[in-house]
């Protein structure tokens, strides 16, 4: 939940700067709003895998949500999950094989320790790899759409590409 918390104060800030500028602050030089469309580009990504990161488990194997669509891993193909500096990675096996990764959804260590809390992701690798180690642990049933989550990618873009256009015209 703390990811999709920061994903969601991220682009509340990134839309309240717009809206601070076109009324509030009477506007900024053409440089700055070109960075700032910069900077929505680059933060794209990021935040759209923040809200959207999840992984169910079910008879067939992974199914991950990503920026733009979910994936499938099968329990066969499954090869290892790398646990990254702010996120994990979950590789397959097979010729051209594309595993899933999952970035930008563990805060800083120094944040977790404030908090004392441990990363909803750091969970999901531990699930990940003891549901791998043991088969018997594996769910018998199928997952539905609905388990699996929706992937926010597409309505993000569109939402911060209405903001980056509002800005660079009216700004």
């Amino acid at each position: 939940m703390g990811s999709r918390l920061c994903a969601v104060l991220g682009q509340g800030v990134l839309t309240v700067f717009v809206v601070a500028d076109l009324t509030v602050l009477g506007g900024i030089s053409l440089a700055q709003r070109v960075f700032f469309v910069f900077f929505l580009v680059d933060s794209f990504f990021l935040i759209a895998t923040q809200f959207s990161w999840r992984i169910t488990a079910d008879s067939a194997g992974l199914w991950s949500v990503g920026t733009r669509r979910v994936r499938l891993i099968p329990w066969d193909e499954l090869a290892q999950v790398w646990l990254k500096d702010r996120g994990f990675r979950i590789d397959r096996s097979g010729e051209g094989a594309r595993g899933a990764e999952i970035y930008g959804v563990v805060a800083p260590a120094w944040l977790n320790r404030r908090f004392r809390r441990r990363p909803q992701a750091l969970q999901a690798v531990d699930g990940i790899r003891a549901l791998q180690a043991d088969p018997a642990l594996r769910p018998t049933g199928k997952s539905t759409p609905e388990d699996r989550g929706r992937p926010v990618g597409l309505p993000l873009l569109v939402v911060d590409t209405a903001l980056a256009l509002t800005l660079l015209i009216f700004g």
